[in-house]
């Protein structure tokens, strides 16, 4: 029994061999390892001449060649690797500022996903590289050579950026919402707001906005303009994109849905303060005449008080501030030391 099994094992390996077999297959399989270590000898033997050359002679004696050669080869490397993180690191905020329409995880998801597919892949770098180059030269033609400079127009007012006592000197936002906030174009190449625009917080602490920094957004006003163009322009794409929205956006179905999307994309971002650099321009103004009118009034005082006391007045001016008072210290009567007793 065990010799029937024995030969019948064999018998279906020999016809499996027989219809798997192929001569040219097994000689083109043969040629291509031939080939392939052909290859990694030649490699070797490259490596090996490279190294030597690098030794520049005796490896056992110091070579300024050498050791200028080492250097140079770790500084391109070093180079080329901050090189590619830059790079990555960047391609990922201008994505994930691309992606500022869209709510905060997207951005966040957007960007990791980037600077992974960046440091990961070469070619993910390459053609970024190309796309958002084009583009940046394009935006450049429009701009310069087409007449389209795209300027953000700001109304900010002396009435609209007056500063109140209830906010310490700061104008609320929410009591200039109903103002012209001007007006801007969105630009072709997209508006790098921050690092990764993640919130709109502005402390009060200036630690805390130092930390907060690569993360805050808008930074001015005319970011201000620009996000409003964009989320603006977005909603008209939309809008554009859905070929029943103006037969559906009086239907009492879709009126609800409709108002949802368009709080949504109007509150994104918060309130957002269109006039925030005039108002501490003019907050910093307001708080300069109010120290001019204190040195002045100060000046005042020690005058009066040289008048008092007989001395010749002293013009008012702010350089004399130190000096008047100094003046008026000494101008101040002291009592008296009682007399010493005569022996």
């Amino acid at each position: 029994m065990t010799e029937l099994l024995t030969k019948l094992k064999n018998k279906v390996m020999y016809s499996i061999n027989s219809l798997v077999d192929d001569p040219e297959a097994t000689a083109y399989a043969q040629a291509q390892q031939k080939q392939q270590d052909e290859q990694k000898a030649q490699q070797e033997q490259q490596e090996q001449q490279d190294s030597t050359t690098d030794t520049d002679g005796d490896p056992h004696r110091f070579s300024f060649v050498r050791f200028f050669k080492k250097i140079g080869t770790a500084m391109v490397k070093q180079a080329t690797d901050w090189i590619g993180i830059a790079m990555a690191i960047f391609f990922a905020s201008i994505i994930a500022n691309e992606m500022i329409v869209y709510s905060v995880p997207i951005r966040v998801i957007f960007f990791f996903f980037t600077l992974f597919l960046c440091l990961s892949l070469t070619p993910a770098v390459f053609i970024l590289s190309v796309y958002y180059g084009f583009t940046l030269l394009y935006s450049w033609y429009i701009r310069y050579y087409m007449g389209d400079k795209g300027h953000c127009e700001a109304a900010c007012d002396e009435k609209t950026v007056e500063p109140t006592q209830q906010t310490g000197g700061a104008t609320d936002p929410a009591s200039r919402t109903a103002e012209k906030p001007g007006k801007c174009k969105p630009s072709i190449f997209p508006t790098l707001f921050t690092l990764l625009p993640v919130t709109t917080y502005r402390s009060e602490y200036a630690l805390v906005r130092g930390l907060l920094w690569i993360f805050t957004y808008p930074k001015n006003d005319n970011d201000v303009l620009k996000l409003e163009a964009k989320m603006e322009e977005y909603k008209e794409l939309l809008e554009k994109s859905f070929s029943y929205y103006n037969a559906l956006k009086t239907d009492a179905v879709f009126m609800p849905l409709i108002e949802k999307v368009d709080n949504t994309l109007k509150n994104m971002h918060g309130v957002l303060d269109h006039c925030a650099d005039a108002t501490a321009k003019k907050a910093k103004a307001n708080a300069e005449k109010k120290e001019q009118a204190q040195v002045e009034r100060a000046i005042t005082e020690a005058n009066a008080l040289l008048e008092n006391a007989g001395e010749k007045e002293v013009p008012i001016t702010a350089n004399a501030t130190t000096a008047n008072a100094t003046t008026a210290n000494a101008a101040t009567p002291q009592p008296s030391a009682p007399p010493a007793e005569t022996i």
